[in-house]
């Protein structure tokens, strides 16, 4: 690393499990992951599926809410293209989107 949080590596795949949610700007975060990504690898995030499951404790800790359609949009506005997309069930419950990105 050259300077503080910067990384001078490229990847063939990078995977956000509920992450981008919890972040301040998900926006610029996706702009850097595009950046350190190589011509052609792969991305894979989930976010939560349904605003019902959010919940007041959720809101305390500074989670935003980051749904399908607005990551996709997001994604696409960095120059991904959206090679597979859909939900996912764990614990009987539907919790999280999985979008597969290319760059």
């Amino acid at each position: 690393m050259s300077q503080r949080g910067k990384i001078n590596e490229l990847f063939d795949l990078i995977a956000a499990f509920d992450v981008i949610e919890h972040l301040e700007d998900d926006v610029a975060a996706i702009s850097n992951i595009a950046q350190m990504l190589r011509e052609d690898a792969h991305l894979i995030i989930t976010v939560p599926q349904h605003m019902f499951l959010w919940s007041r404790l959720d809101e305390l800790s500074n989670i935003s809410a980051v749904f399908q359609s607005e990551l996709v949009g997001k994604l696409r506005q960095n120059g991904f293209d959206i090679s597979y997309c859909t939900s996912f069930v764990f614990v009987f419950v539907s919790v999280d989107v999985d979008c597969s990105a290319v760059r």
